[in-house]
């Protein structure tokens, strides 16, 4: 019972809890009710007020936003106006400025003459679209033309005030910068033109160039290929007076424009970028004291052309005679040395100086082919800074054009006298082209990467010079080659000279044209990109040097046939041999002869042996005498038992002796053998071969009592018969 009282009385005061909740909710939703009827009617009241200022400002937005409108449309017709109220404005405005005949520095300079031409090139473009009947645009036309006139004189004569060459001394300077000393700050610190001129320059060039005025940009090219000219001029100058005051070597004549004359140095001091260029490169430690590199380059230059010419004038004379008398040299009875000049040229033969290739041509054209793409790319960066960048290709071409055909004028008339010398059979010719070549060859890297973007045609004037000296160096005039008639001294040195490792790679080029070389050689033709190797190089230069010991030695024959006497003849021909062996083991060309010639060596020893052999059989004569058929019986002669005919034998036996040893004595004593060890080895040999004999004889026969007057018959001891031999050359030597 209590249990059922107990949950009753817990249910009822749940219930009223729930009840009290119950009551508390509606409370709420009266609230919320009475609440949302104000809101509505809030927004009710608030709608009616925004609809109410619409109908009163949207009227007000409208005109607004007319009269906005109008005012835009007003100040753009205003700055219309303005605009084409410029127009007609701009002859009065500029006119002062144009008609003052050049930029100048009270107007503002160059900056505000250009802003001028600038307001006349858009009021002849409005005028020309808009009203081209009106006099306004003939009168900025006019203006207009006049100022471009203007800024075409103003940049012709800016160019003009710095049109002067590079100082001589500067440009040798620059000729002798190598490896990384030839950096763009070195090219850099040589100004052809000063900066602030060439920033005015360059603002009108691009003016110029973007109102197709680029007719007027051509000036640029032709003035400063003028310079460069006067430039190539001007070093050339300085080669000439330099050499002579050294001894007055003649320069090149020929192959040169006229008009251009010669330029002393106080007229390009004012240009004189020298100092700029020594205070750069005194960083890299280049010696740019008195004695600079300019002189040091010029010295070096004039020293190896002068060297390599003088050695091989004062070998001209060859082994062979050019005579061919026996009293020429290396005729057997010349008393003169071997080595001296042969007999002078024949009038014929006699070319004027300008058919002759001199040293100074070499040293000259040396200079400008170095000169001529060093100061093309000091005008490459200069024209890169001035120039608009489109037209940098077709100004450098112009630029360029010139000097390069003076370069191939010059080298034309080098390759062509050295041409004729060598016709004349003047060896030292070819040793000057093939400088030449090497050079040309050194130097064309830079020269493609000057004219990379050029027209071929340039480039192709350049290898051209290179193609006509490999061309005429075709070694067909070269001594023993095709003719027997040249000194083979000079030959030989000649043939030394190749060795030369500098000239490898040139000759290779040349030799490679010749088929039986090639297969001499064992060498192929390189396909296309491909480049000979060193190794092959030297296997056609071995190869050629062959073809001209082949030839030498065919000559040496040749000529000693003009000896009637069997003696002389061989002779001639021991000298010969002797010489080119020993001159091929002394230096070097025996090593490289073998790389194609193994056994070549020992072919010369066979023919010295084979001669002296020859010449053993002069001694026939006395070995007659010495060596009977029939010896007298020894039991006579110990008897003293000597009948009269044999009596009259050793009395014939001993005077043909005495006749023939002092008969040959006599005529071998002018004989000449140049070389001291032949000389003594054919007397030790002769010693050799006849001493013994005559000993035994001597022994066997001088004290037989043939005769009352024996001393009359043996009138030489052996002793004797030896100092006899060893008076054998002596006029001669």
């Amino acid at each position: 019972m209590d249990q059922v009282a107990e949950r009753k009385f817990r249910v009822l005061k749940r219930l009223d809890k729930e009840m009290e909740s119950l009551k508390a909710l509606q409370d709420l939703g009266n609230r919320s009710s009475t609440t949302a009827g104000g809101m509505v009617t809030i927004l009710d009241s608030f709608e009616h007020r925004l609809a109410k200022l619409e109908t009163t400002i949207l009227p007000v937005y409208q005109q607004t936003g007319n009269l906005q409108r109008r005012h835009h449309n007003i100040e753009k017709t205003l700055s219309a106006l303005d605009h084409v109220l410029s127009f007609y404005n701009a002859a009065g405005e500029t006119e002062a400025i144009i008609r003052s005949g050049r930029p100048s520095e009270s107007r503002g300079g160059v900056a505000s003459y250009l802003r001028a031409m600038d307001q006349l090139a858009a009021a002849c473009h409005y005028f020309r679209s808009h009203n081209p009947q009106s006099v306004e645009l003939s009168n900025v036309c006019t203006l207009f033309d006049a100022g471009s006139e203007a800024l075409g004189r103003e940049f012709r004569d800016e160019l003009k005030k710095y049109q002067r060459p590079l100082n001589p001394i500067v440009t040798l300077d620059l000729i002798a910068l190598e490896g990384d000393e030839l950096s763009e700050e070195a090219l850099s610190s040589i100004e052809l033109i000063p900066a602030a001129a060439r920033d005015d320059l360059a603002l009108i060039a691009a003016w110029l160039d973007k109102h197709s005025h680029s007719d007027k940009l051509t000036v640029y090219a032709k003035i400063r290929s003028q310079t460069m000219m006067q430039s190539l001029q001007a070093l050339r100058d300085h080669q000439r007076n330099n050499s002579a005051e050294r001894g007055g070597i003649r320069g090149l004549a020929s192959g040169m424009p006229a008009g251009l004359t010669s330029l002393t140095p106080s007229s390009m001091v004012g240009n004189s970028p020298a100092p700029t260029l020594r205070s750069r490169l005194a960083s890299n430690k280049v010696d740019f004291t008195p004695k600079s590199r300019s002189h040091k380059l010029t010295n070096m230059l004039e020293r190896r052309t002068m060297q390599m010419l003088q050695r091989a004038k004062g070998r001209s004379a060859g082994l062979l005679s050019t005579s061919g008398t026996p009293t020429s040299p290396f005729s057997p009875y010349s008393p003169a040395s071997p080595f001296s000049a042969g007999g002078s040229a024949s009038p014929s033969l006699a070319a004027t100086a300008e058919e002759t290739l001199e040293d100074s041509d070499v040293l000259l054209y040396f200079a400008q082919v170095s000169a001529v793409v060093r100061l093309g790319a000091l005008e490459q960066r200069q024209l890169e800074a001035l120039v608009p960048p489109q037209r940098h290709v077709s100004t450098l071409e112009t630029l360029l054009r010139e000097p390069i055909d003076q370069l191939a004028a010059q080298g034309e008339h080098v390759s062509s006298c050295g041409l004729k010398s060598m016709q004349r059979g003047d060896s030292s010719a070819v040793m000057c082209l093939l400088t030449l070549l090497r050079h040309l060859n050194a130097c064309l890297p830079e020269y493609e990467r000057l004219l990379q973007n050029c027209h071929a045609s340039l480039l192709a004037k350049y290898t051209a010079i290179a193609t006509s000296m490999r061309l005429n160096v075709s070694f067909k005039w070269c001594p023993m080659t095709h003719s027997a008639a040249a000194g083979g001294g000079n030959t030989l040195f000649f043939v030394q000279q190749l060795q030369v490792g500098e000239y490898t790679s040139a000759l290779g080029c040349i030799l490679l044209e010749d088929a039986s070389l090639r297969a001499t050689a064992s060498v192929q033709v390189p396909g296309p990109g491909e480049q000979l190797s060193f190794e092959q190089c030297s296997a056609l230069l071995a190869a050629y040097i062959k073809r001209v010991l082949s030839n030498l030695g065919l000559s040496i024959v040749q000529r000693s046939e003009a000896y009637s006497d069997v003696t002389l003849r061989a002779v001639f021909r021991l000298n010969n041999y002797n010489y080119l062996l020993s001159t091929l083991m002394s230096t070097g060309l025996m090593a490289t002869l073998e790389l194609v010639e193994s056994h070549a060596k020992q072919h010369y020893r066979d023919q010295i042996l084979q001669q002296k052999k020859l010449y053993s059989q002069s001694w026939s004569a006395v070995l007659h005498h010495l060596c009977p058929a029939e010896e007298l019986p020894a039991a006579q002669l110990t008897a003293g038992k000597i009948r009269d005919r044999d009596r009259q034998i050793l009395k014939d036996r001993f005077s043909g002796f005495n006749k023939e040893i002092e008969e040959m004595q006599r005529v071998q004593r002018s004989y000449s053998i140049p070389d001291r060890q032949l000389r003594e080895s054919l007397k030790r040999d002769n010693k050799e071969y006849i001493l013994p004999k005559y000993q035994t004889f001597y022994d066997r026969y001088s004290g037989v009592p043939f005769s009352r007057n024996t001393e009359k018959y043996v009138k030489y001891t052996p002793a004797e018969v030896a100092n006899l031999m060893d008076k054998f050359f002596d006029v001669a030597a």
